[in-house]
């Protein structure tokens, strides 16, 4: 089992660093055999809540805080939050209901939509929940960014001939 954690980002001072659309988003992370948090995703939002269109036919962005995450049974997992406008006002026509995604692999996600909270166990739900290492695996493996898919060359080589430099790269130099 892998510990997972559901959170959302504090905007920066400096929106264009990191605007608060992409902070009231849900991230996810894990803690490693240390019990360091490994954020996943390069630290950026990965489920967003879709924004509205106003009377004045403009979109009215949406973003959410508070996610928890619970294990329904039969392999589904799901991740909901309360819903706040963009300034970080709640929305009070969804006072008393939340956002909800169901997953089977921390991959893939369905949106149920907004539900009410009282529809779901909220006191089994939780910021983090451990999760089998099947699905943890490949979830981190595809929300890590690869990295060190170059050819490794030594800082210097002194030069020895063709068939030197050419068993740097192959095995057998006399290819």
């Amino acid at each position: 089992m892998i510990r997972f954690k559901v959170y959302t980002r504090i905007s920066e001072a400096d929106p264009k660093v990191y605007p608060a659309g992409l902070a009231g988003s849900v991230h996810l992370a894990y803690k490693n055999e240390s019990g360091d948090q490994i954020p996943l995703n390069k630290n950026y939002g990965i489920l967003f809540v879709k924004g509205e269109i106003s009377a004045e036919d403009t979109i009215v962005p949406m973003g959410i805080r508070n996610p928890r995450i619970f294990d329904q049974g039969n392999g589904i997992i799901n991740i909901y939050a309360d819903i706040y406008h963009e300034n970080g006002e709640p929305v009070t026509e969804y006072t008393g209901k939340v956002f909800l995604w169901k997953t089977t692999d921390l991959i893939h996600f369905e949106e149920a939509g907004i539900v009410d909270k009282d529809s779901l166990p909220v006191d089994s739900a939780s910021d983090e929940l451990d999760i089998g290492s099947s699905v943890a695996q490949n979830a981190i493996r595809y929300w890590t960014p690869i990295t060190c898919t170059g050819v490794k060359i030594p800082p210097s080589y002194r030069y020895a001939g063709r068939h030197r430099i050419h068993a740097l790269y192959c095995k057998d130099p006399r290819e």
